[in-house]
């Protein structure tokens, strides 16, 4: 079964545009973390190796400044700006 089908049928309801976006960022997000890539992040975030990491991420399609912050301040490395 196709992944926006897959989105689909697990309530995912956007445009079949959108829809088929988010299935090549999955898809792409999947070939990046791997096995290997996962113990990779995993080295990475253990070593608070921030550029790599960024750099590592930044291979995922979808991927840029913006989910680098957001992740950068769920993982607890920078404060939340709206609480200064």
């Amino acid at each position: 079964m196709e992944i926006s089908e897959r989105l689909h049928r697990a309530g995912y309801r956007r445009s079949s545009y959108v829809t088929g976006l988010i299935a090549d960022r999955l898809i792409d997000m999947a070939n990046v973390l791997t096995p290997d890539g996962l113990g990779t992040l995993r080295k990475l975030l253990q070593a608070e190796s921030k550029p790599e990491l960024d750099a590592f991420l930044l291979r995922i399609r979808g991927v840029g400044s913006f989910v680098l912050e957001s992740f950068k301040l769920l993982y607890g490395w920078r404060k939340n700006p709206s609480s200064r």
